[in-house]
């Protein structure tokens, strides 16, 4: 938690995005005994050492994905045209092609198979989209792979690479039947529109007995329309767009993560969002961790 810098009070999202990235990225990265060890340990020495160890990976495995993440997105552009994304390439590291794979599905809006090979051999890891088994589309193709396994919405593969060509196009051939275009149609489910002055601490109070957010219980996306740009928008991190909102008299912060390069709508439009209340230097704040937008109708 020191590491991870995660405070005193542990919500879902520290766990899911701060400590569990760590834990993970020993298996991915490294020996996946350090994760074990340190959960294990009673050595307070040692779990420091073991945590930094870990936090190194993390750092190591977020520089892997991204630059893997870019050769993918540039490759995808290539097969524009497809329905199922099968992307592969001689060297990709194969502790982090779930990751990518789930990168490129959201950029695309693709079921998505990220392959990487060596020596004539592939792994890969696949991303679905709603509606779509990857896991029945693997398994219409099942001759063409050593063996593969999963469920509708994310599945692994080993391949020959030179089975990888003829893969592409009999999964593609498989969407085909069963797949129509306004599948490839992505949709943002809003549990509710509201006012930024809603977004008070009685509702966040509410908010918060929903908890914990997960895949069978996602935490809820809220939408506010007509809203307008304060100041100008500009780029933090390394690819973050953070922005200001204003509705009426109310004011609120933005981040939009990894999305340094959208250009937000002019004049009035909606933005979809899921909530967190932030504190700081003891002063309490609201941000919008934005999942789109769009120009006001």
């Amino acid at each position: 938690m020191d590491v991870a810098d995660v405070p005193d009070e542990v919500t879902p999202y520290h766990i899911g995005f701060r400590i569990g990235p760590r834990l993970n990225a020993a298996g991915r990265i490294g020996d996946a005994l350090a994760a074990l060890e340190l959960l294990l340990t009673d050595d307070a020495g040692r779990a420091v050492e073991l945590a930094k160890v870990l936090d190194d990976h993390n750092a190591e495995r977020q520089g892997i994905e991204k630059r893997i993440s870019n050769e993918a997105i540039t490759l995808a552009r290539t097969h524009d045209r497809d329905r199922v994304l099968v992307l592969a390439k001689e060297g990709w590291h194969i502790g982090v092609v779930g990751i990518v794979a789930s990168r490129v599905q959201q950029v695309f809006y693709r079921p998505t198979v990220i392959i990487g090979t060596e020596k004539g051999e592939g792994r890969g890891s696949c991303r679905s989209i709603s509606g779509f088994s990857i896991v029945d589309a693997l398994a219409a193709c099942a001759p063409l792979m050593e063996r593969f396994g999963g469920h509708e919405m994310a599945a692994g593969l080993s391949v020959k690479a030179g089975k990888i060509p003829e893969l592409r196009k009999a999964l593609n051939e498989y969407a085909a039947t069963v797949m129509k275009e306004e599948d490839l149609q992505p949709r943002l489910r809003i549990d509710a529109v509201v006012r930024l002055n809603d977004l008070d601490t009685a509702f966040f109070s509410q908010l918060q007995r929903l908890e914990p957010c997960g895949i069978d219980n996602p935490a809820p996306i809220f939408a506010a329309s007509g809203v307008r740009l304060r100041g100008r928008a500009r780029v933090v991190g390394k690819d973050h767009l953070k922005f200001a909102v204003t509705q009426d008299a109310t004011s609120v912060d933005a981040i939009w993560f990894g999305e340094a390069d959208r250009e937000l709508p002019p004049g009035e439009f909606d933005i979809a969002f899921a909530p967190e209340l932030n504190e700081y230097a003891g002063v309490e704040r609201v941000q919008l961790k934005v999942r789109d937008v769009r120009a006001a109708d």
